[in-house]
């Protein structure tokens, strides 16, 4: 009896399950028959964006006018900002590499430039028409955008680079969910020329860049008898080299809110031999300045009144070291550290005393750093670019 009434529910069950099915299957069909096309794709940004991004040399930024119209762009590179994935590191001998990380975009470490340092929306100063085909370039170190620290450990040589330009939305907050920024709410970075009612633009991607060294210059053939005879005249037998007895040793990076912040810290290193007598101080050291518009200071304080005093000379032993820290913007003359930007310093410190005063014979020599500290500064009493932005390349011919 039982099976039978299951039976007999289930036959009429099947019918009223098929009617329902077919029922939603044509309300379905018709809510799709109602449905409004899909919107059209975006037409392509009329920009393209390229980085190169050699490990060894300042970079090069690229915006190029692909459309068939001009474009009044703002040229800015401090527009630009990039997402990164730090170089691969080797494991240690005798231990498991590290486990593959996974990078969506979006959540990447980004480099930016310092919401100081960026340029004011709608800047016009450094606005500029491109005609379609013309393109506007940009060198610029990328100390600019990811500061000492970012840069020495991420930007190394094989990282991979995703650069963006465009005013970057907000950064992503560090509680909840990041809010959705609508890419038009954006301020615009390039619009058609003669039309105040066309289509901007406000945010412009590039193609995948991967840090890499800089080619070296191939040697010119048939000019090997040349370049034997130029290094032998460089080098001539009569003259012996002495090995370096100092050295100077400094960080490559740094950053400072301003000029007046800007410090060295260098190392002196004994590297001889034997014991010395050395006469030292911190006004020894002097510095070669290359400013961001490529103008060269050269500053020291070491005073040609100042007198050896007896107390100074020391004895150091061999590995002996002596660490500096100096303020650069006391050193220079005033105005050097007006303007932000990335500024080149190379320290020298000179021993100049010989002790002859005191009956003495204490080291004379020169020491260099063997690389440029690379500092940037964020403000400045002056504007960060003063030259106009103008297009470079030849525009499209006309159809």
């Amino acid at each position: 009896m039982i099976r039978r009434a299951k039976g007999a529910i289930a036959a009429a069950v099947k019918p009223a399950t098929l009617c329902l099915a077919v029922a939603v299957g044509l309300v379905a069909g018709r809510a799709r028959a109602e449905d409004p096309p899909p919107p059209p794709p975006a037409p392509p940004p009329p920009l393209s964006l390229a980085v190169a991004t050699p490990v060894d040399a300042p970079w090069t930024m690229t915006l190029t006018n692909t459309s068939d119209r001009p474009q009044r762009v703002h040229a800015d590179v401090r527009l630009l900002w990039l997402e990164v994935i730090g170089a691969p590191v080797a494991a240690p001998e005798g231990k498991r590499p590290p486990r593959a990380r996974a990078y969506p975009r979006g959540k990447l470490p980004v480099c930016r430039g310092p919401a100081e340092l960026r340029p004011i929306e709608g800047d016009r100063a450094r606005q500029v028409v491109l005609a379609p085909g013309q393109r506007w370039q940009s060198t610029f170190d990328p100390v600019l955008l990811c500061g000492a620290m970012k840069l020495d450990g991420e930007l190394e040589r094989g990282a991979i680079v995703y650069p963006s330009y465009g005013y970057a939305p907000p950064p992503r907050p560090k509680w909840g969910k990041p809010k959705k920024v609508d890419p038009e709410e954006l301020p615009f970075i390039a619009e058609p020329v003669g039309e105040p009612s066309g289509p901007t633009t406000a945010l412009v991607e590039g193609p995948v860049a991967v840090v890499s060294p800089r080619p070296e210059p191939a040697a010119p053939k048939g000019d090997d008898d040349h370049a034997h005879a130029s290094a032998h005249d460089a080098d001539p037998p009569s003259v012996e080299r002495t090995p370096a007895v100092m050295k100077l040793s400094a960080a490559r990076r740094g950053d400072a809110g301003r000029g007046a912040d800007v410090v060295v810290s260098v190392t002196l290193s004994y590297l001889g031999k034997r014991r010395t007598l050395i006469h030292v101080r911190s006004d020894d050291l002097e510095f070669d300045v290359t400013t961001p518009s490529g103008e060269h200071h050269s500053c020291s304080r070491r005073s040609v009144i100042r007198g050896p005093a007896r107390d100074f000379f020391e004895t150091w032993r061999p590995g002996a070291k002596r660490s500096f820290t100096v303020r650069v913007f006391e050193v220079c003359p005033g105005g050097v550290f007006d303007a932000p930007g990335v500024y080149s310093i190379r320290p020298s410190l000179v021993l100049h005393e010989a002790g002859e005063e005191y009956a003495l014979q204490s080291l004379v020599t020169k020491a260099t750093l063997d690389h440029e500290l690379r500092v940037r500064v964020r403000t400045g009493r002056l504007p960060f670019v003063d030259a106009p932005a103008e297009p470079a390349g030849d525009p499209k011919p006309s159809p």
